[in-house]
């Protein structure tokens, strides 16, 4: 369906360019992802909520397999200065990263 789909639209009317952040990308145009969206019936929106159903079925059973631990006692869990520290730098990579992306976006 999307062969047929990109044979009716063409690679001209298929893309775009847009600037973004001083940025120019190839993206799909909007009338190719609209017309994606209504032959596909929304499926992307379906396996995105499908994916995250079975990642929390999957971190559902990880707790039973686990005993069913107790997770409030996570709440009691203190960081000393130099995780706090590790997790600030994680954070800031994190950041950096993100904006290094955001381009593409």
């Amino acid at each position: 369906m999307e062969r047929e789909l990109t044979t009716r639209f063409g690679v001209q009317e298929k893309f775009s360019f847009e600037e973004r952040l001083g940025v120019t990308a190839k993206v799909y145009s909007q009338e190719f992802t609209r017309a994606y969206q209504r032959i596909f019936a929304n499926q992307q929106e379906r396996q995105m909520r499908s994916a995250i159903k079975m990642v929390g079925n999957f971190w559902y059973t990880c707790w039973v397999d686990a005993g069913q631990p107790d997770l409030d006692l996570l709440l009691e869990l203190r960081l000393d200065q130099k995780e706090l520290e590790q997790q600030g730098i994680e954070a800031q990579k994190w950041r950096e990263a993100k904006i290094k992306i955001r381009p593409h976006e």
